[in-house]
């Protein structure tokens, strides 16, 4: 698919890749590709719900979204299973995903890489790492202040079991689950949870990494949580409207690793993250 198309999607409508097939997404700074529904009247611009989710199905392969605009939908990108090859099952970046009425995206036993990537306005989760799997994210923002219903679930879930019935649950591993120079925050006390099933031995892996969180849960292991800062404010420049760009005071101005910026060069904006020496956490340099 390629930069400037616009793909309207009908009411309930998903755009399934099936097994060992695979979606590229190819925008451009300027001229992304736009997701949304068909329904083009002024009314609808904003209103969550109005189409499915894009499906990277069990065992699609090496799939690609790459300066994306997806709207106004249930799930942004529903992406299952690892896959059948050495690469991620997808690999997204450059993208905004908003005014979903579940989730931006949820991954079940998937494997997701992310970087640059804006996501809000979600009634669940922004993002859903569930039952295992593997993800890495990178200069991502995460931000969900979703108003036309009560929210009462966090911004990002990291989860690796799930209930087969009453009495028994299946777990998966969540090998890696690393988030480097991201923000997570929104209009809840805490905007991360760690659902792991203790009584079980599988892994459940994760990393935070130079990022602003808004929690409430014990950060003080430094193998999980290192060089982050906690509940401080992003100042995002206009949240009702879905601009989170960084205004002048964010506690994310200048938190950034540099390495990691250096694998990421350029922000949301197509704008050098080091035009004023160090790089700052989520999708968009500041001011």
């Amino acid at each position: 698919i390629n930069a400037g198309t616009e793909v309207y999607i009908h009411h309930n409508g998903v755009l399934a890749v099936d097994s060992c097939a695979s979606i590229k997404v190819l925008g451009a700074a300027g001229s992304p590709v736009i997701f949304q529904g068909d329904r083009l009247e002024a009314e609808y611009d904003e209103e969550p719900g109005q189409w499915g989710y894009i499906w990277c199905s069990s065992l699609s392969r090496d799939n690609v979204i790459d300066w994306a605009v997806i709207k106004n939908g249930t799930i942004g990108v529903l992406c299952d299973s690892l896959g059948g090859s050495t690469n991620p099952t997808l690999k997204i970046t450059n993208t905004k995903i908003l005014n979903m009425s579940l989730a931006g995206i949820y991954g079940r036993d998937s494997w997701i890489e992310g970087d640059n990537l804006m996501i809000t306005n979600c009634a669940q989760f922004c993002l859903a790492i569930g039952y295992g799997g593997k993800c890495k994210f990178r200069h991502c923002t995460f931000g969900d202040y979703y108003s036309i219903a009560t929210r009462t679930t966090p911004c990002v879930l990291l989860n690796n079991w799930y209930k087969i019935n009453e009495s028994l649950n299946n777990y998966r591993d969540l090998e890696q689950a690393d988030f480097y120079n991201c923000i997570i925050y929104g209009n809840l006390d805490t905007e991360i949870a760690l659902d792991s099933n203790i009584a079980s031995t599988t892994q459940f892996n994760y990393l935070f990494n130079h990022c602003l969180i808004k929690t409430n849960v014990n950060v003080s292991n430094t193998t999980h949580f290192q060089a982050c800062i906690y509940n401080q404010n992003p100042n995002f420049h206009d949240t009702e409207n879905y601009d989170l760009h960084l205004d002048a005071g964010s506690a994310a101005i200048d938190i950034g690793d540099n390495t990691i910026g250096l694998l990421v060069p350029f922000d949301l904006d197509n704008i050098s993250r080091f035009v004023n020496g160090l790089c700052d956490a989520g999708a968009y340099e500041g001011i």
